[in-house]
């Protein structure tokens, strides 16, 4: 006798937006200043990373999301998916976070996915990804999306896919690119692949089998058009070089997670390298012309020779700004520079963010990346306090 087949129990998902959980106020984080300090104390059991997205907080879990109050640390809203492994992406902006969870149907399992806003947990969106689930499951999934476009591996052959849903009545569009084209043929794991977005770019990053290279390329993410690529010799490596995306435009992960401070603190030794986007090629921040500071800093190996351990791509402008902030904070924490030593232009109120001199009663502090003040003139003032400090 043919035992009929039964339909699988839908997931059972918790969600619930701040409206039901009697929350009306809005978020009130300004900085990412204040994200750091409330970071530094936050503990939650089930939070594996918390995330900064625009003016709001959001800890990522095994099994879904939750917002979190500032100051208080209350949640907020929650999107949970009990007894799952689910994949969490946030928008390169910021502006929205994007859970994709196991449905099992008759005879396979789909991607199903809500995309949420990072405010109040409202649903922006929910669909089935066009894309089947991976064999190797969510571990297939990219931790990195942008606007619309989702990006997933698929295998035989190992496949860059990228997915951007389209209307109800139309099909979805989909890119994919060969990973093995970039390295002569010979097909890659997984885990020797990296992938990262910008608001501007995806970038990936292949370890080579069997050809002792690395490469680092960029494509346009709606397209997946290749935009430029570079090669490194890479005898010995283990693992292709790490992205390290500059780019702050509402996405926030902690300084320790932040590009320049990882790669000045001395994380990877000299073992890393500056790409300038939208070209590929290599850069030196400013910061390196002060006579001196690699007593204090740990200079990139800027020939790229042999493979870096580790990329920091973005915009040169955007490079250097970031370099010389987190130059002055490490400098600060090393006690060799103090806040008289930079001029009251640059420094902002440590409660408000705002500029100092608007502020005469407040207590100054450096600012972070996101709260100098714009203009060309900024980053020479704080280069030129950086010098007088250590030569």
């Amino acid at each position: 006798m043919i035992e009929p087949m039964v339909t699988p129990d839908p997931p059972d998902i918790d969600h619930q937006i701040s409206e039901d959980l009697g929350i009306t106020a809005p978020q009130t984080l300004d900085s990412v200043g204040q994200f750091d300090e409330f970071a530094a104390d936050w503990d939650h059991p089930d939070a594996l990373r918390l995330v900064a997205a625009e003016n709001s907080l959001v800890a990522v879990t095994e099994d879904g999301v939750f917002g979190v109050g500032y100051p208080g640390g209350e949640e907020r809203w929650h999107f949970r998916v009990p007894g799952q492994k689910v994949a969490v992406s946030f928008r390169p902006g910021g502006g929205a976070v994007r859970v994709a969870y196991r449905v099992d149907g008759l005879r396979s399992a789909e991607v199903h996915y809500a995309v949420l806003s990072p405010e109040t947990g409202q649903r922006r969106d929910t669909g089935i990804d066009p894309i089947p689930m991976p064999s190797g499951g969510f571990s297939s999934l990219i931790d990195a999306s942008y606007e619309n476009t989702q990006f997933t591996f698929e295998e035989d052959p190992l496949t860059l896919a990228g997915e951007q849903p389209t209307n109800e009545d139309e099909e979805d569009d989909i890119w994919r690119v060969g990973l093995a084209a970039y390295c002569d043929g010979n097909e890659p794991s997984r885990n020797d692949v990296e992938v990262a977005t910008s608001t501007e770019k995806v970038f990936v990053s292949i370890l080579c089998p069997g050809a002792e290279s690395s490469v680092v390329f960029a494509l346009d993410p709606e397209s997946g058009e290749f935009e430029w690529g570079r090669e490194f010799a890479a005898a010995g490596a283990e693992t292709p070089p790490e992205l390290l995306v500059v780019d702050y435009e509402g996405l926030y992960r902690g300084k320790e997670n932040d590009p320049l401070h990882r790669v000045l603190s001395g994380e990877f030794g000299t073992d890393y390298l500056y790409l300038r986007d939208p070209s590929g090629a290599s850069h030196e921040p400013r910061l390196w012309d002060i006579e001196g500071i690699e007593s204090w800093l740990t200079p990139a190996n800027t020939d790229g020779n042999p493979s870096p351990r580790a990329v920091v791509v973005g915009r040169y402008r955007t490079i250097d700004r970031s370099a010389a902030v987190q130059t002055t904070h490490l400098l600060m924490e090393a006690n060799v520079m103090r806040l008289e030593d930079f001029p009251e232009s640059l420094l902002v109120d440590s409660s408000e963010g705002t500029p100092i001199v608007e502020s005469p009663n407040g207590t100054p502090r450096l600012p972070t990346i996101d709260e100098l003040p714009m203009g060309s003139g900024v980053s020479p003032l704080m280069l030129e306090a950086i010098e007088e400090a250590v030569s």
